[in-house]
């Protein structure tokens, strides 16, 4: 099972038209577990050819917090209460990872999820265990999200 999650138009991380972001493409591997490919641009670093551990943090926080999202564009919003790093090696700018979430425990209101950043030999850079808390329902209405905001768009579109 491999099914492309929804991406925004402009979130740092996944949005397709942010210039300034990232734009990583989640698929979900497994119920609970997704992953990303990516390689980061020398305006991602902080040192020289090391990623910045601003963007690690949000490369980890998101894939933690899409394990809940779904492939079916689930309408359900968390938001991370906490994320605990561990920086294991420097990230390196223009090579290939792979980023990993997989759902821990849902306990409804309170999830606790897991991610990895790995690199293409599977050496594991960077982990986190995160919580998240689910929103409010009537939150997600005050958005006034239109279609595009949130859609599955076809492979090749972000990239």
């Amino acid at each position: 099972m491999r099914q492309k999650q929804p991406n925004s138009k402009n979130c740092f991380v996944c949005g397709i038209e942010n210039q300034s972001g990232l734009n990583l493409a989640f698929y979900d591997t497994a119920p609970g577990c997704v992953e990303a490919n990516w390689t980061a641009r020398s305006s991602h670093q902080g040192f020289p050819g090391i990623v910045h551990g601003g963007i690690i943090a949000a490369l980890l926080d998101e894939a933690a917090t899409r394990t809940v999202f779904g492939a079916n564009g689930s309408a359900r919003l968390v938001v991370t209460a906490s994320l605990e790093i561990r920086y294991r090696k420097p990230v390196p700018v223009g090579a290939e990872l792979m980023i990993t979430g997989t759902l821990k425990e849902d306990k409804g209101e309170i999830i606790l999820a897991a991610s990895k950043i790995e690199d293409h030999n599977g050496q594991i850079l960077a982990t986190a265990n995160a919580v998240m808390v689910e929103t409010p329902p009537d939150l997600a209405k005050t958005l006034e999200l239109s279609p595009d905001d949130w859609k599955v768009y076809p492979d090749g579109v972000q990239e």
